[in-house]
């Protein structure tokens, strides 16, 4: 009899402790392992979930607001890592830079307290100054070729890219690809002397402002969530970014006059960038696995969203009541090589480390057919 009510006693005891466990939730800092009573159970070709249930969290950000391609990325990139690695990885999309500035979220790349984010690389000039080459106006042919190399495996071109991004806490998820940069202004611009104290927005890489002040333009910058207010104050005159910024933000609605050049200046070559600290807290399968799945959702849903969206705004931008489009001639682009010639000597002689990946790059283009 003593034997059965020291069981009963022991069985009570035993539930009851299981229960006090199971009401205690787990709690985490973001980029770091929970444990879980149970992991999600595995499906046929998925991942096998972790014995011990660790879960690691995941915070994805990007300054642009849907329905740009960047915005949207994240978003639908949420689902898609969570199912390829079976729930061991848990994705929280942060859009319009609801999780900081670009600059905060760059940095939270370095220190681990945000795991990645999509914006344009001319962003990253500011750490690795020898991105630099990417914003050098008039040099890759176009956005898609600049893409090419960036994004094609194997080349030196390509793993010196990686190897100074990693340097600074960046590893690169995927690339992607982006727009020409178009002018869309307030004031008619149809040449190069148009450009002369024009209070033109554009991105704060170096190159980029360098292009524009060459251009004897004033270059502007402030957050992109400001742009369309900026235009409608007059705080600037213009704005001169990839048409997949602009139709959104419905600038063509205020400014009436679109430069298009016909020899690419500019462009963002985009990238989600990951933090290396959260890349290498994870276990090496599932490091390797989550960058495959980023590279693949670049491919699958990144590339084939921002080729239709580029096509999609700059017809918008075109076709919009009262605009005038203008494209650019002979004369500008002569007056316009002329005026950046300086630009890339002065480039390499404060980032001197530039030269071998400028070579690089310089190679490639000649040979690019």
């Amino acid at each position: 009899m003593k034997r059965a009510l020291s069981a009963i006693m022991a069985t009570i005891f035993l539930f009851a402790l299981l229960a006090s466990c199971s009401s205690q939730s787990p709690s985490g800092s973001p980029g770091t392992s929970t444990e879980t009573a149970s992991a999600p159970a595995p499906t046929q070709g998925d991942t096998a979930a972790p014995a011990d249930g660790k879960v690691y969290t995941m915070r994805l950000g990007a300054i642009s607001t849907a329905p740009t391609p960047e915005a949207v990325f994240i978003e639908e990139l949420e689902a898609y890592i969570e199912e390829a690695t079976n729930g061991r990885i848990d994705v929280e999309a942060y859009p319009s830079g609801t999780i900081g500035t670009t600059t905060q979220m760059i940095q939270g790349l370095q220190d681990g307290s945000v795991q990645g984010v999509c914006v344009p690389i001319n962003y990253y000039e500011s750490y690795v100054p020898e991105l630099g080459i990417l914003g050098l106006p008039m040099f890759f042919k176009d956005a898609e070729q600049a893409y090419k190399f960036c994004s094609t495996p194997g080349t030196d071109f390509h793993e010196t890219l990686d190897t100074l991004l990693e340097a600074k806490g960046f590893v690169v998820g995927t690339w992607g690809i982006s727009a020409s940069s178009t002018l869309i202004s307030t004031k008619p611009v149809a040449k190069f002397e148009d450009f002369n104290g024009l209070k033109v927005w554009c991105l704060p890489n170096k190159q980029i402002v360098a292009a524009m002040t060459a251009l004897n333009a004033a270059p502007v910058n402030f957050d992109t969530g400001d742009l369309a207010v900026g235009i409608q104050q007059k705080t600037v005159d213009a704005a001169y970014t990839g048409a997949q910024l602009l139709a959104p933000l419905k600038l063509q609605e205020t400014a009436k006059n679109l430069f298009i050049l016909s020899t690419p200046m500019n462009f963002n070559v985009q990238a989600l960038m990951c933090s290396k600290i959260f890349i290498d807290s994870l276990p090496a399968d599932l490091a390797e696995l989550l960058i495959q799945t980023i590279e693949k959702g670049g491919k699958e849903i990144h590339y084939p969203m921002a080729v239709a969206t580029i096509e999609k705004s700059l017809k918008a931008l075109m076709e919009a009541e009262g605009m005038t489009v203008v494209y650019s001639d002979d004369e500008f682009t002569a007056k316009a090589k002329e005026a950046f010639k300086p630009l890339a000597d002065e480039f390499l002689s404060k980032v001197p480390t530039a030269k071998p990946i400028y070579d690089m790059a310089a190679q490639m283009i000649a040979e690019d057919k």
